[in-house]
């Protein structure tokens, strides 16, 4: 069976509006968020869940402050998050436990580094 990339959109953006456990953030929009700090907000609605990040460099810094988020990106070289344009570090957890960052690079003025496990 051959999928075009057009009704394997169309089969994610159903999959993710049907709450089957994951929420995708990717640059361009197509399916899901935009965003990995509207992603957060959104699983935290739900109590929670994975987020898998596409692709790319997300400038933004993503304040965490529920409980059970798990961001996974699709690979250290190829998930990018750059917190350098604001004033605190990439990820900031406030009162959140039980949360993970897998896949992806860190980075900010003050070096960078990566995560291939949980932080």
């Amino acid at each position: 069976m051959n999928l075009t990339m057009k009704a394997l959109r169309t089969v994610i953006a159903k999959l993710v509006r049907a709450g089957l456990g994951f929420t995708i953030v990717n640059p361009n929009g197509l399916l899901g968020f935009t965003t990995i700090q509207d992603a957060v907000d959104f699983v935290a609605t739900k109590g929670g869940g994975k987020i898998h990040v596409a692709p790319g460099t997300y400038y933004e810094n993503i304040d965490i402050t529920s409980d059970n988020i798990h961001i996974i990106g699709s690979g250290m070289k190829v998930t990018i998050v750059d917190g350098a344009s604001v004033d605190h570090a990439a990820f900031l957890l406030q009162d959140a436990e039980w949360c993970s960052l897998s896949d992806m690079t860190i980075q900010t003025d003050e070096g960078g580094g990566t995560t291939n496990g949980y932080g």
